[in-house]
């Protein structure tokens, strides 16, 4: 179950990871620690919240990871973080 779940949120990835990249060790000792429940859901509710409490550099880096991925929604993501960056900084970078 480990090995498709990994597989199917890492397939969208240009560079997937596997559960095989990990230590056999350190896969038995996380597995220990994972508990399943199942939750019945009524209702979502949220709210945007692209601000990071990071320095620019590792906004700029969380930018450059998302655009990395190949899927939609890391690119709208990405899209927020950096406009967002550019509203803190007080507007759009030069050049």
């Amino acid at each position: 179950m480990l090995n498709r779940l990994t597989d199917a949120q890492e397939s969208r990835r240009d560079t997937p990871w596997k559960v095989s990249d990990a230590p056999a060790d350190y896969i038995d000792q996380m597995l220990r620690a994972v508990v399943g429940i199942d939750i019945m859901i009524e209702r979502l509710e949220g709210r945007l919240k692209i601000r990071l409490v990071e320095d620019e550099k590792d906004r700029l880096g969380t930018v450059e990871g998302l655009r990395g991925m190949s899927h939609a929604p890391a690119q709208i993501l990405s899209d927020l973080v950096l406009c967002e960056l550019t509203q803190l900084d007080g507007g759009p970078r030069e050049g």
